[in-house]
């Protein structure tokens, strides 16, 4: 290509290398962007739900509606636990401490219908956790929540461990299948984050938001787009060259 005193060849391995880059950078970039509007839209959510009032999930169930009620939405339910049955979700950290969550049964008042409620977090002693230290009375109940999800792991490595014997069974993120293989019933989609001010709960220091905003997705969405609009401009310097006639002179 003729640029006057200029003379731009490029050679097809580093062009080459340089598309695949650019490329790579840009789809990082994208990507970036894309778990900025993630985190927004799941901020967003979160903030109304926090203001919007309790939805009744009974009333949700019985209309067929529970499917429709928004992730962290609060909610009423009313109902007994069945504390025969619960599950403690191993391996969870609080104020650098190892512990469980504990995740109880309960059954909605005039509906056949299952949520497992997350009534909170329990201090790993190194001894069994006792199923009379995870009690709560048989009894009608009215407890409000969180709308949302198990506890689950960053990453899940690895095949399923055996299902323990007895109760209460120490599982590692338990899924909602294997809930429900455990306890031999279906249950809800999601779960319920017992509210802080429920009885019959233990440590919830629920922090449902995430721990960076958007701003640091939009800052390395920026630094992919740098390195991308870097790695053009090399490749146009290292293939532009003084034409021969002109360097003579």
């Amino acid at each position: 290509m003729n640029l006057g005193k200029w003379q731009f060849t490029p050679h097809f391995w580093p062009t080459l290398g340089a598309v695949v880059l650019i490329a790579a950078f840009g789809w990082l970039s994208n990507w970036q962007f894309h778990r900025a509007a993630q985190k927004q839209a799941l901020i967003d959510a979160i903030q109304a739900g926090a203001t919007a009032a309790p939805v009744d999930l009974n009333a949700a169930v019985r209309s067929r509606q529970a499917g429709q009620v928004a992730r962290y939405r609060h909610v009423a339910l009313h109902g007994r636990y069945d504390s025969a049955h619960q599950v403690l979700a191993s391996q969870i950290m609080h104020d650098s401490r190892r512990g469980y969550y504990v995740l109880t049964p309960f059954h909605l008042a005039g509906t056949d219908a299952w949520v497992i409620v997350n009534r909170g977090w329990l201090p790993d002693t190194g001894q069994a956790v006792r199923q009379a230290q995870l009690a709560v009375p048989d009894e009608s109940r009215t407890v409000t929540g969180l709308w949302t999800h198990l506890p689950r792991p960053g990453i899940r490595l690895g095949a399923d461990a055996p299902m323990p014997a007895g109760w209460p069974k120490t599982m590692l993120y338990p899924t909602r299948e294997q809930l429900e293989a455990a306890l031999q019933r279906p249950l809800l989609a999601h779960a319920v984050w017992l509210s802080p001010d429920a009885s019959a709960g233990f440590v919830r220091d629920w922090r449902p938001a995430p721990r960076f905003g958007p701003s640091r997705h939009i800052g390395y969405a920026f630094q992919w787009l740098a390195l991308a609009v870097t790695v053009l401009v090399v490749w146009i310097i290292l293939n532009l060259h003084k034409r021969e006639h002109e360097a003579d002179e």
